[in-house]
């Protein structure tokens, strides 16, 4: 709508994550923000219950803090994870847990342009988050002439599953096992990683 071209884009800034090399990444999945209803990470530790069953050896860590911290935890008991989820709170090193992590994982009920799924690209960490208003699809390179996925789409540089309705905390709802499955995807699938990566550069 800008006849007159009078308005201009400007990119949002990242912190770009200096990374030491690490060829040796394991099967951590990772998210970073606050603890706070609009993230909704506990999408993510419902999700990982499948996760975990298909790789014993994977690990979920959630990096922030903020008031939903009881309520997490309590999902986390309630999944049989205790040993399995690492909730460090806020952290300045960021970096070197994104050093370690192979999947970036988003579930936020909306977000604007989340520099926390950028800083994850520049980090070499391919990204799965669930469809919700905002920016994350230009960030993963996704097209917004399709609505109200049912199924994944692959993007440039993630993969973007339908949003993830609210029905409580006793069942595993099906966009949660959809999450879980491509979280699965890019974890055993070390070219389809490599080439998000690269494509994010």
């Amino acid at each position: 709508g800008d006849k007159f071209k009078i308005t201009k884009t400007v990119n949002n800034p990242v912190h770009m994550m200096k990374l030491k090399e690490n060829k040796t990444r394991e099967n951590i999945v990772i998210t970073v923000g606050r603890m706070h209803s609009i993230k909704r990470q506990w999408h993510l530790i419902k999700a990982f219950r499948i996760v975990k069953d298909l790789y014993q050896d994977s690990r979920l860590v959630i990096l922030g803090d903020g008031e939903l911290r009881p309520k997490l935890e309590a999902v986390i008991a309630q999944y049989n994870l205790i040993n399995d989820v690492d909730m460090p709170g806020n952290v300045e090193n960021v970096q070197d847990y994104l050093a370690k992590a192979k999947v970036f994982v988003i579930t936020s009920r909306c977000e604007a342009m989340p520099c926390s799924v950028l800083e994850a690209l520049s980090a070499g960490v391919p990204v799965v988050s669930c469809d919700s208003p905002g920016g994350i699809r230009e960030e993963l390179g996704i097209s917004n002439d399709i609505k109200n996925i049912s199924t994944p789409l692959m993007g440039v540089c993630g993969i973007l599953t339908p949003y993830i309705q609210e029905d409580g905390m006793n069942t595993i709802s099906c966009e949660e096992k959809i999450l879980a499955g491509e979280i699965v995807r890019l974890l055993k699938n070390d070219k389809l990683r490599t080439n998000m990566v690269t494509a994010a550069e």
